[in-house]
């Protein structure tokens, strides 16, 4: 994978290296590419399942036909100065699932091109197991997304994320008070 990174300069747990939306279909794919999609369509549902997250994240370091662009405007959670374990492990869930999204896509229409609107659906997926797990959890930049989503054409809306040069991963602030605990959702 090409990964290029414009600069973020942060370190995130969990991440070496470095329901709702609606991606594309598979049989649209080159038939070379479907299994390895199929894996990606069970991480996005199943982010917590073991193992899918880090054969993904392998397979997608080892190709050389997946191009992703990873800046703080698509992955703002990485830019947040929460150090809770539990905080961490849910924003590297979510930066690997603009990777695998934005992947995934490339591997279903065969062209190495960034795809940062499929990297946001993949987010978007992802953050709604996670809130439907623990609710007190929260981006708010990954709010917004998801509120585009309703309101608005995705596309668009997605590429002037992906091209907002003035994002920057300087915030440092922490999104939770010191000692803040994340609660379960209840059943």
């Amino acid at each position: 994978m090409h990964l290029r990174t414009i600069p973020i300069s942060v370190a995130v747990a969990g991440f070496a290296c470095l329901g709702g939306p609606s991606l594309g279909t598979s049989q649209d794919a080159p038939a070379r590419n479907r299994p390895l999609i199929a894996m990606a369509d069970t991480f996005l549902q199943q982010p917590f399942r073991e193992g899918a997250r880090t054969s993904l994240l392998d397979s997608a370091f080892q190709r050389q036909d997946v191009t992703v662009n990873i800046t703080a405007s698509v992955t703002p959670f990485i830019c947040y100065g929460d150090t809770a374990t539990a905080v961490r492990a849910f924003d590297a869930l979510l930066l690997s699932a603009y990777v695998v999204g934005n992947m995934r896509e490339q591997l279903r229409i065969g062209r190495d091109r960034d795809q940062p609107e499929a990297g946001l659906r993949g987010v978007l997926q992802v953050y709604a197991v996670i809130r439907s797990r623990i609710a007190n959890y929260h981006v708010p930049e990954v709010d917004a997304w998801s509120e585009a989503l309703a309101t608005r054409p995705f596309a668009a809306y997605a590429d002037s994320v992906a091209h907002n040069r003035r994002a920057k991963c300087d915030k440092k602030t922490s999104r939770y008070p010191p000692g803040a605990v994340l609660e379960p959702t209840q059943p």
